[in-house]
């Protein structure tokens, strides 16, 4: 499966994009809010289908027990997980389902772009786990246009980079779902990073860490 984009976490929008600023030597556009999840973000292109979404607490929202509060407390920025592109999120669902996980969805999402327009798109997760934001998301834009095509190019994506104590069923997850370009490696302390090939060279955007 084609990997659509990379979360790369902030606990403020926009220290995080002057972050990846600082590092990708492009800025991310503003992407919009997410009602009811807390966040607001901030997209740039890795190439056609693919892009990095910088992502952070909305203060508009009440952000109690949103995904938004979780990355407020984080004792790092950086990527916390990557989605999957599906056009059939029923089928993807049964392979999860054939690894011994639950489907969690799909369950219909939208976005408040800053020119009052709004994007949807529907998202399926993993269930039946405790391996947190390392297993992908799956996402289907319906009939959305796809957010690298109109958001700044940074470059493209050479790898991902997957350290965990249970590297092993990760890694069976990752095959079954024929992800290219991911690396899993066993480790005590779970981490997740992304390799950009910019104009510039290799970037390393390393793994944001959560509050415990």
């Amino acid at each position: 499966m084609i990997i659509d984009h990379i979360g790369w976490a902030c606990s403020d929008l926009e220290d995080g994009i002057q972050q990846i600023f600082d590092l990708l030597g492009v800025r991310p556009r503003a992407g919009g809010r997410h009602k009811g999840n807390g966040t607001q973000n901030a997209l740039l292109s890795l190439g056609p289908g693919q892009y990095l979404e910088v992502i952070g607490p909305d203060p508009q929202q009440d952000i109690v027990g949103t995904e938004g509060e979780a990355f407020s407390k984080l004792q790092q920025n950086g990527v916390f997980t990557f989605c999957l592109a599906s056009d059939d999120l029923f089928q993807s669902a049964a392979v999860v389902q054939s690894l011994g996980y639950d489907a969690a969805g799909p369950s219909d999402w939208t976005r408040q772009l800053p020119d009052g327009g709004k994007m949807e798109w529907r998202l399926l997760r993993f269930g039946g786990h405790k391996l947190g934001y390392f297993l992908p998301i799956f996402i289907d834009w319906l009939a959305s246009p796809h957010p690298s095509s109109s958001a700044p190019t940074a470059g493209s994506l050479y790898q991902i980079q997957v350290r965990h104590p249970q590297a092993d069923a990760l890694q069976r997850a990752y095959s079954r779902l024929g992800i290219d370009g991911a690396v899993v490696e066993e480790s005590e302390e779970a981490s997740i990073s992304a390799i950009i090939e910019t104009d510039h060279g290799l970037v390393r955007l390393g793994s944001a860490s959560f509050a415990s």
